[in-house]
């Protein structure tokens, strides 16, 4: 997370991570943080003939703000708290063809 912080995609305190405010002409989100964040453990496996499989599981991730929606000439405005779990695969291999070298993503 210092890497994205440094690259100011995200505000990273001690126990907070701050998102940058999104809107458009119909809404905007601020003041939106991950509250709660709870990874699994991860884990790397060989996939024969494939490649390198790695699967890393969220088991609660909890982000909390503000938000304003418009609504005909109006805007409505409310907190925000939106709790999702989640599971991300990464399939790595390595094909050679001929004198190159090609790496594949397959989902």
């Amino acid at each position: 997370l210092r890497n994205l912080n440094q690259a100011s995609y995200l505000n990273v305190s001690e126990n907070n991570i701050a998102i940058p405010d999104l809107s458009d002409e119909k809404y905007e989100i601020s003041n939106a943080r991950i509250t709660l964040l709870d990874l699994g453990k991860p884990s790397i496996s060989i996939e024969p003939n494939v490649g390198l499989n790695l699967k890393q599981v969220v088991n609660n991730i909890v982000i909390e703000g503000d938000y304003k929606v418009k609504a005909l000439w109006w805007w409505v405005t409310g907190n925000l708290t939106l709790s999702a779990s989640l599971e991300v695969e990464l399939l790595m291999g390595v094909v050679g063809a001929a004198d190159k070298i090609l790496l594949q993503n397959r989902n």
